[in-house]
């Protein structure tokens, strides 16, 4: 019975992965670009600079502050540090703005490229738990709306940013 089980289980993570490929695999390379923006907002609200870091080229360049990508990922690590409740939560979080069809534009030619310009609301919640919502969730308060550009490129077989530009819309810079 636990070996028929075993066998069963074994075939439904097989077919599971299976899935998984073709999905990926035959996904356009807009919907590749959207997840790997999607993935950057959840790496920003974990904290994790090894997951905004895997989603930078090795040339990397912010344009503005003139960062590469190791400086980068040293700089949203202190900022991360800087921001910690008394129970190491990250007091941050951002969203993204619903993408249209000018937010991603991929250039024909030998090499893949692309351009992307986002809309993204930066929040801070509370530090202290004392100051939580009627319905006990943290109270947040949106800090900055920043819009993002910057250009992409097909580095080991996934997008990843090259270089990178920001212009605050509203509010002041969370970092």
């Amino acid at each position: 019975m636990a070996r028929k089980f075993l066998i069963v289980g074994g075939a439904g993570i097989g077919i599971g992965i299976l899935v998984y490929w073709f999905a990926v695999t035959l996904a356009s390379d807009e919907t590749k670009i959207r997840w790997m923006l999607e993935s950057l907002e959840e790496a920003f609200n974990d904290g994790s600079a090894r997951r905004i870091g895997g989603a930078l080229a090795e040339d990397f360049r912010e344009i503005d502050s003139g960062l590469d990508r190791q400086q980068t990922i040293l700089a949203f690590m202190g900022f991360v540090r800087r921001n910690l409740d008394a129970e190491s939560e990250f007091l941050y979080r951002c969203e993204l703005a619903e993408l249209d069809d000018d937010s991603i534009s991929i250039a024909d030619g030998e090499e893949k490229t692309a351009t992307v310009r986002v809309i993204v609301s930066f929040h801070r919640r509370a530090a202290s738990s004392g100051k939580d919502g009627d319905d006990g969730s943290p109270r947040e308060k949106r800090v900055s709306t920043i819009a993002f550009t910057g250009d992409l490129i097909v580095e080991e077989g996934r997008w990843k940013i090259l270089r990178a530009a920001h212009e605050l819309i509203d509010g002041r810079r969370p970092f």
